[in-house]
């Protein structure tokens, strides 16, 4: 591996990759992605709610979707049964949309109709 070329990009845990240096070089922001993970729902109903609140919740917010619970295939892990990954600019605005009060209120119902896991992780 060509030493010049790749750089080591640290993340908080410690770890650690190395990363083509033209892709972070002269970066001052890096993207954030969201990703959402639905294990098991619980309550139908709650989920229907959440998911009338979570997509106005996002208007103001610079938000891109990518996956919205398309066809999906688990190589490792448990079965999931569903996916959404969506991105942001920054993780400041990724955690400004998360903690606002609109996404709060929507994700209070999440909470109550289905197990998910949510990862926010900073892209290159």
């Amino acid at each position: 591996m060509n030493a010049e070329r790749y750089r080591p990009l640290d993340f908080p845990s410690g770890s650690a990759a190395r990363v083509p240096a033209e892709i972070i070089a002269g970066s001052e922001t890096m993207a954030a992605y969201l990703i959402f993970t639905r294990d098991k729902t619980t309550d139908a109903g709650e989920l229907a709610t959440y998911s009338g609140l979570a997509g106005p919740s996002m208007a103001g917010h610079a938000v891109t979707p990518h996956v919205v619970y398309g066809k999906h295939e688990v190589l490792e892990g448990p079965e999931v049964e569903g996916v959404v990954v969506v991105s942001f600019p920054t993780v400041e605005e990724a955690r400004a949309w998360y903690d606002s009060p609109a996404y709060t209120a929507a994700r209070a119902h999440r909470f109550k109709g289905a197990d998910y896991r949510v990862v926010l992780v900073q892209g290159v």
